[in-house]
């Protein structure tokens, strides 16, 4: 049981598990992205095309355009990248207006997610998506979820049957 009565401790510490949890695995990866209004487009989509990922992530008052995944450690962005990305997703969506915004962010890379119960203890690890965060987040929670609810039952029958022993589980 930890400190403040919960049973369960879930790590989404993206690039900090380095730090956190000491893996050195865990690496920044940049993910350039461009930001516009959004003119009423209401699909998503999603393409690799020689080694080029385009995306177009429609919300309710803008669009995300993307984009990339590269080593660099920079947030500047030389304007090339930016009107390739620009250039692809308008290819695709014509009704994209030319004005956007470029974002930089730093995805937590590993060679695979770490996804797991941490031996002996009941905290879940779950971080290490990379770009693929946003495609992979509900397969990831269902299967924190029923990692989670296995370590509630756990401690629910641990604690019953101490009870049952006459022993506080307190």
């Amino acid at each position: 049981m930890f400190a403040r009565g919960f049973d369960v401790v879930v790590n989404c510490a993206g690039l900090g598990a380095r730090q956190l949890c000491g893996d050195h695995a865990v690496r920044p990866g940049r993910g350039v992205v461009l930001k516009t209004a959004n003119p009423g487009i209401v699909r998503h989509m999603a393409a690799i095309e020689n080694d080029a990922l385009t995306y177009i992530i429609s919300r309710t008052g803008d669009i995300v355009l993307g984009g990339t995944n590269d080593a660099s450690e920079s947030r500047d962005v030389p304007p090339e990248i930016a009107a390739a990305i620009y250039a692809r997703c308008a290819a695709v969506e014509p009704r994209l207006p030319a004005e956007y915004a470029v974002d930089v962010g730093f995805r937590p890379l590993r060679p695979a997610v770490r996804l797991e119960r941490e031996r002996g203890t009941n905290i879940i690890h779950n971080y290490g998506h990379g770009g693929a965060g946003f495609t992979v987040s509900w397969g990831c929670a269902r299967d924190v979820l029923r990692i989670a609810r296995a370590i509630a039952r756990s401690c629910r029958t641990y604690s019953s049957d101490r009870r049952g022993s006459g022993t506080s589980s307190r």
